[in-house]
């Protein structure tokens, strides 16, 4: 993944929103490269260790836009960088999606359907806007709907409850506007 790389001594800097696993099991496939699949597991490892506990927090799914990765293997977080699921942390459904909508792997659809659980929750608290920053336990950092947050999210949120996630895919894409392709 994306990261900083230092000595073996220092914290790692990850940004999460890079993992997709869909590409990387093609890669794998393509060049017969085992580390494409060991990439994808640790990933995955990554989703399910910090998306349920992170600095001595429960989480609801929510991945921060940066997390450190010790030498011990352990994640935290990283001075001066978000700790919150904001512009980066956003494209990680979208990207687990893929997994899930190309190879319905169990890893993908358990990732997607944790963190759906939380987005139905709070679609249905919001009439179908969801704020496009959260704290890492799921508390909204603004008040403001982007159009983005829902698209991206919409992968969970079909996994947690197929009938909510259709119904929102059909608002967001009767709002659009075809001139400019904007909500």
């Amino acid at each position: 993944l994306p990261c900083t790389w230092r000595s073996p001594s220092s914290l790692v800097q990850l940004n999460p929103s890079y993992f997709s696993p869909g590409h990387y099991r093609l890669f794998a496939t393509i060049s017969h490269d085992p580390r494409w699949t060991a990439l994808l597991m640790s990933g995955y490892a990554m989703l399910d260790q910090v998306g349920t506990r992170f600095a001595r927090q429960q989480g609801v799914g929510l991945l921060p836009d940066w997390v450190g990765l010790t030498p011990q293997g352990t994640f935290e977080p990283v001075p001066g960088t978000s700790h919150h699921a904001t512009w980066d942390a956003i494209r990680l459904p979208w990207r687990v999606g893929l997994d899930a909508t190309w190879f319905q792997t169990p890893e993908a659809i358990r990732y997607l359907t944790r963190l759906g659980t939380f987005y139905v929750t709070e679609v249905g608290r919001r009439d179908g806007k969801l704020p496009m920053a959260y704290n890492y336990a799921g508390t909204p950092l603004e008040p403001f709907n982007q159009p983005a947050a829902p698209f991206m999210a919409l992968p969970a949120i079909t996994k947690a409850n197929p009938h909510i996630g259709l119904t929102l895919k059909q608002t967001l894409l009767a709002t659009a506007n075809p001139q400019t392709h904007l909500f």
